[in-house]
């Protein structure tokens, strides 16, 4: 999870690894994505490093981060807060950025 890729946001279109863990409600989630996958599967990882990468493109603000997946700003960080490992990523990242942790 410690490792990011670089995303061009110009042209960003979210992995099928990221829209699996995004909340039904994303307006960007088309159905043929199938359950959304929550924390207990093992196919949520690398839907976790995929949401990752995209905070870290927009560094660190989870609002923005939420616009260009669909989402509420308390929808997204509902999903981050769902698994300790993704919080904490997500926390130590935007420490980084010098914004305030999530809770």
């Amino acid at each position: 999870l410690s490792v990011r890729r670089p995303i061009n946001l110009d042209n960003y279109t979210p992995p099928v690894e990221l829209l699996q863990i995004l909340p039904l409600k994303s307006t960007i989630r088309s159905k043929d994505v199938g359950n959304q996958i929550g924390p207990n599967n093992p196919k949520f990882s690398p839907g976790m490093q995929a949401l990752l990468d995209l905070l870290f493109a927009v560094e660190g603000s989870v609002s923005e981060a939420a616009k260009i997946l669909g989402l509420s700003t308390g929808a997204l960080s509902r999903l981050i807060l769902s698994d300790d490992s993704l919080r904490a990523a997500a926390n130590e990242l935007r420490a980084s950025k010098g914004l305030k942790p999530l809770r």
